[in-house]
């Protein structure tokens, strides 16, 4: 009987590691959320903290990232992480700047709740960090799982990334990755310039669509990377929520007139 139960135990524990992320040892890189993350949809947008809190409804995600495709619907996320160090301050990154809304729940030592509302419909200066993704400090109990909620809306390609890290750490890769995005920003900049002056000295048109082109693929990728909502328009959650569906179009038609044009002075 002794045996029975050991190894019911032992089943029920191997289950609960693999539903949680655990968070061990000194990190020096960031940590994918690919376990312990389950969600319920929302269809009408309805239901309350109060009553997801509650709710049994919740469907585990089983991609290493859930991605919900193209969908009007609110998803409720619930992330579940286990934390085997000493250390109880985090920080929670969902690396996807295109969400429409994020809303993040958590309760701190004291049981309060902690709401923050994101996401592209607000202007950018709500946010706690100066950052594209959304960062959010979170505390990890030492004794027991902790729980945290998302409420997240998206008329994008819904995908939501996440992995818990450092300050330290979280700072040296966003300065790679700018460092690299900056490096293809600059060459797309030059050609920019470069072409420009081509088409103010010989005034030949193929330039001067080409130059267009080149405008709104600089466009459309910063826009898709969240800088254009960091930069040039912190302000305005319109331009934000629409610009990569206004210069995403504007590439192909740019293109189209740029190939007509190079076709027949060729």
């Amino acid at each position: 009987m002794r045996h029975l139960i050991f190894l019911i135990a032992l089943t029920l524990a191997t289950k609960l590691s693999f539903a949680q992320l655990i968070v061990s040892g000194e990190i020096t890189k960031n940590i994918p959320v690919s376990k312990g993350i389950s969600f319920i949809e929302d269809k009408e947008g309805k239901f309350t903290f109060a009553e997801i809190e509650k709710s049994k409804d919740f469907k585990p995600v089983t991609s290493d990232v859930p991605n919900f495709g193209i969908s009007t619907s609110t998803f409720w996320l619930k992330v579940e992480i286990k934390n085997t160090t000493h250390k109880e301050t985090y920080r929670l990154v969902v690396s996807q700047p295109s969400l429409d809304e994020i809303d993040f729940y958590q309760y701190d030592n004291k049981g309060n709740l902690k709401v923050l509302k994101g996401g592209e419909c607000l202007p950018f200066s709500s946010r706690e960090f100066f950052d594209p993704s959304y960062i959010y400090r979170v505390r990890l109990d030492t004794l027991n799982p902790t729980t945290v909620f998302f409420r997240i809306k998206s008329r994008d390609n819904f995908q939501v990334p996440m992995y818990v890290s450092v300050a330290e750490v979280i700072f040296e890769t966003n300065k790679v990755k700018d460092y690299i995005f900056g490096i293809f920003a600059g060459v797309m900049v030059v050609m920019l310039l470069y072409n420009t002056f081509i088409y103010i000295t010989v005034r030949d048109k193929t330039y001067l669509y080409y130059i267009i082109y080149l405008a709104t693929v600089i466009l459309t990728q910063v826009s898709i990377q969240g800088y254009t909502f960091q930069y040039l328009w912190p302000d305005s959650p319109f331009m934000a929520q629409w610009s990569p569906f206004i210069f995403s179009p504007m590439v192909g038609v740019a293109s189209a007139y740029f190939m007509r044009i190079f076709l027949n002075s060729a």
